[in-house]
């Protein structure tokens, strides 16, 4: 049996390796998604202990966009109060404020490790000589795989995304924009670990924006509306700045959510979602000079029957019967009096498969394959559509 004074030792020991065990369990993690520094701007990071007792806090780490969709660790960002801290006395906020000297802005975001009584966001100061300077804010943010970003740019306002990856793993991030006027884009982006990008939603394109993100931009400029940004895991960090025609700005609030992406999912009858859908791009299919629109109408009885023509029109190809699963068309029989080619030759064997995004959306993107005898092609395209 324990003596008194063992069984009071005994107790304080194991209070306090449970209330280790309690704090390593309620860690969590908070990402500051954008940082800017030098150029133009100052970055503030305010950090605050909203309980009685002191919280630990660490690592603070920081990852810098080397281009967009890339990202490096260990950023070495210096604060002018010097050393990072590793703790915040109770009911105490403390304040880091980035140097702010150096001629190129640098950008990246930064995470913080603390315990459930750490609250964070930042302090973002542009500084241009001849007006006041001005300030916006973010708060940091939990990871999650989707994030709704409410935006308006209209009157003249421009509004900037900053996205993070937050882990080590490779990404694909896809962002999906339903403007007011009811126009729908997507569009998706490889990006790397740690990696970092931030842009404009408006047009025209600069070098700070990524090719494959020019559906979202063209779609929102001078638009207002509904931004989604999604990923496979909860590997994002998201912030949004609003500036004005004065280039005044501020943040606006995001939310980070989880479950499927609601933008760009079909509202139609997954029966019969039109009576006509139209598919044009610029893809060709045969040596035919034009390029090839899909003609799509329900049989009636369930199925649907596709035809391919030319501008002319030329029948390049008919399909009498195919099956819609969710998005997706699928035809898996050719008719025996398809023709193509210069000249006409009957073919057949071919197949058909188109994914639309949305039939209830004029322009909605469609992706898919097509195969009429021995030709094949890929087909990106947009739909029209009569209901």
């Amino acid at each position: 049996m324990l003596s008194s004074n063992k069984f009071t030792s005994f107790l304080v020991a194991a209070g306090l390796v449970a209330a280790a065990s309690l704090g390593r369990a309620q860690n969590q993690n908070l990402y500051i998604p954008q940082i800017a520094d030098g150029g133009s701007w100052q970055t503030t990071l305010v950090i605050t202990n909203t309980s009685s007792v002191a919280a630990p806090i660490g690592p603070i780490s920081f990852y810098q966009e080397i281009s967009p969709g890339v990202g490096q660790p260990n950023w070495n960002l210096l604060f002018e109060e010097g050393a990072l801290p590793t703790s915040v006395p109770a009911a105490s906020t403390i304040l880091l404020h980035t140097l702010g000297t150096a001629v190129i802005t640098a950008t990246g975001w930064g995470s913080i490790t603390a315990g459930p009584g750490i609250q964070a966001y930042a302090i973002f100061e542009q500084r241009i000589t001849g007006r006041q300077n001005q300030d916006g804010t973010g708060l940091a943010v939990p990871a999650a795989s989707r994030f709704l970003v409410p935006f308006d740019q209209t009157l003249g306002s421009i509004v900037g995304l900053a996205i993070a990856n937050v882990t080590s793993s490779p990404e694909t991030i896809n962002i999906a924009v339903r403007t007011t006027n009811g126009s729908v884009a997507q569009a998706s982006i490889p990006v790397g670990g740690f990696a970092h990008f931030n842009f404009p939603l408006n047009t025209p394109l600069s070098a700070a924006v990524p090719s494959q993100l020019s559906p979202i931009t063209s779609a929102a400029s001078g638009q207002s509306g509904l931004i989604e940004i999604y990923a496979s895991s909860a590997s994002l960090a998201v912030l949004t700045l609003r500036f004005n025609v004065t280039a005044a700005f501020t943040a606006a609030p995001v939310y980070p959510e989880a479950g499927p992406p609601i933008i760009g999912t079909s509202t139609g009858s997954p029966t019969a979602p039109f009576s006509s859908l139209y598919v044009s791009g610029t893809w060709t299919l045969s040596s035919t000079a034009g390029s090839p629109v899909i003609q799509i109408t329900p049989n009636g009885d369930g199925t649907y029957k596709a035809g391919v023509y030319e501008l002319q029109p030329f029948v390049l190809a008919e399909f009498p019967s195919g099956t819609l699963s969710g998005q997706t068309l699928t035809f898996n029989t050719i008719s025996a009096n398809s023709v193509i080619g210069t000249p006409p030759v009957t073919t057949t064997s071919g197949s058909l498969t188109l994914t639309v995004n949305d039939f209830d959306q004029v322009g909605s993107p469609v992706t898919g394959t097509m195969t009429v005898g021995t030709t094949s092609g890929t087909i990106t395209a947009t739909s029209t559509y009569e209901p």
